[in-house]
């Protein structure tokens, strides 16, 4: 098997060092393709900002990752690839993903009905044809399902005095359609 060699030029223009740091750079725009903070033990792929042990700047694709806490910006979407997302812990927040047999033991022995609502574009009030609590209701706005206020963010909480009342945080615009599933 032949070793192969980068000639002293050809590495000498890609292969920056600042220190301790080490960087891979792209020569059409000098950017880093490859960033090793050797100081704090930190990675960069396309970037030299490294805020935590492995930073990149732009797609990952991969087969079997194992990653422990990701943090995902708040620009762009999950696209699972049209797979499963398994082994997912016990919802403990409003905004936690649940499992389907969390979901169907949460049901389990109740009766789902609804009552459809339609906004106006004024009234952020609505009146409920039954008393409930945001636990024990779904809303769903033009088939996008609500979080309720938690105090800080959310789309509606209910009012149950003096009439049972759903209200929204912002007021629906006209011909939005509301669905309030009761569980």
């Amino acid at each position: 098997m032949a070793i192969n060699y980068v000639k002293g030029q050809i590495l000498a223009n890609v292969l920056q060092r600042d220190g301790n740091n080490l960087s891979i750079v792209n020569t059409a725009n000098s950017s880093p393709t490859l960033y090793v903070d050797v100081a704090n033990g930190r990675i960069g792929i396309n970037t030299a900002t490294t805020t935590t042990t492995l930073t990149v700047n732009g797609n990952i694709t991969g087969g079997n990752v194992v990653m422990g806490t990701v943090i995902i910006s708040n620009i762009g979407n999950i696209n699972a690839g049209n797979v499963n997302i398994n082994n997912l812990a016990t919802p403990t927040a409003n905004a936690d993903a649940a499992t389907k047999l969390y979901v169907d033991q949460s049901i389990s022995g109740k009766t789902v009905t609804n009552q459809t609502l339609y906004g106006n574009g004024i009234d952020y009030a609505f009146t409920l044809n039954r008393t409930t609590t945001t636990s024990a209701a779904l809303v769903v706005l033009n088939g996008i399902t609500q979080l309720p206020y938690d105090g800080t963010t959310g789309a509606y909480f209910m009012n149950p005095s003096p009439s049972a009342n759903l209200v929204f945080t912002e007021t629906p615009q006209t011909g939005d359609v509301i669905d309030v599933r009761f569980l």
